[in-house]
């Protein structure tokens, strides 16, 4: 097995771009291909208003997301208030938007592909089905997870620049986007063909943190939405849709924040140190790791939930498209 793997790399790093174009053509060509009528107008509509809405989000909440990263990276538990302090201290307001530009790439390119691969994988998966509870929010969940795992090949390369970047770049030495990802791929001089796989370090954990998160705050979040619109099957009221879009937008932004927390402290600690195991950040963190910036997190999930739902629902409209079913 071991030689298998050894192999399988090997073979990765020298066709690693015949790799990438059939990664990326096969799942296009057949997305936009006429011949079997998949992606219509309306699942690249929502990618589109997905992207925005990702990327305005993403660009205003930064700041938290920064003590956030800054308190998990931390080799102690720091309490976010004494983060705010010690980067106000040391770098000034521009401390607390580092790595942005990163974000801007990651919200754009990575949210349109998830906003039109969970649109479209729901219209298909609800084909034939009826209207049940379990099974719509089944579904969501289902289309929520997929989506995310393909959009993850996407967004977590600038995700592991965006946290290096914020938490330990007096040790890594990155100018901007282009030279981290140019320094990540060709670590040494003598380095002649790219390291793809560094781009993936801490991918696992990162992974299965975003995967659950996103699953549970779409899939939560269409739940609460379908119940508390259960009597007004009409939709005619839209004076009650704000409120409903906040309530669910917070609640789902909770709980997935909650289930997700001590996922985020290992990935960070892995994208800071690839060399780390999570046997040894369980042993340094322990239950640690269900606390650790967990107040800067709940801050930006929730309000970063809140208004994307908020500004998805209403470019959607304004674009003639239904993001719930």
């Amino acid at each position: 097995m071991s030689n298998l793997w050894v192999n399988a790399k090997k073979f990765s790093r020298k066709h690693w771009r015949f790799l990438l174009f059939g990664a990326v053509a096969t799942p296009s060509w057949y997305l936009l291909n006429p011949k079997y009528k998949t992606l219509t107008m309306t699942e690249i509509k929502v990618g589109f208003a997905g992207a925005l809405t990702q990327f305005i989000s993403d660009s205003c909440f930064h700041f938290v997301d920064t003590v956030n990263v800054r308190c998990k990276g931390a080799d102690s538990l720091v309490r976010w208030y004494s983060m705010v302090s010690e980067i106000w201290a040391k770098q000034g307001m521009k401390g607390f938007f580092v790595g942005i530009n990163a974000t801007f790439c990651a919200s754009l390119f990575g949210g349109f592909t998830y906003f039109t691969l969970y649109k479209f994988l729901k219209s298909k998966l609800k084909k034939g089905e009826d209207d049940g509870r379990f099974r719509s929010f089944l579904t969501d969940f289902g289309a929520a997870a997929i989506a995310e795992m393909v959009a993850l090949l996407i967004y977590f390369p600038f995700e592991l620049v965006k946290a290096r970047l914020q938490t330990r770049n007096e040790t890594f030495m990155y100018k901007n986007v282009q030279d981290a990802f140019k320094k990540i791929m060709y670590p040494t001089v003598d380095t002649k063909n790219p390291q793809i796989s560094s781009l993936y370090s801490g991918s696992f954990p990162y992974f299965a943190m975003f995967i659950l998160y996103t699953t549970v705050q779409f899939s939560c979040y269409e739940a609460v939405m379908r119940l508390l619109n259960k009597n007004d099957k009409h939709k005619a009221n839209e004076r009650k849709k704000v409120p409903h879009i906040f309530a669910a937008s917070i609640l789902s932004g909770t709980i997935a924040s909650l289930s997700t927390n001590w996922l985020e402290v290992i990935t960070i600690r892995k994208q800071i140190n690839a060399a780390v195991t999570i046997r040894e950040i369980w042993n340094q963190e322990r239950f640690a790791l269900f606390v650790k910036g967990l107040t800067p997190r709940l801050t930006f999930n929730v309000c970063q939930s809140v208004m994307i739902f908020l500004i998805l629902d209403h470019i959607c409209r304004f674009i003639n498209v239904q993001f719930e079913d």
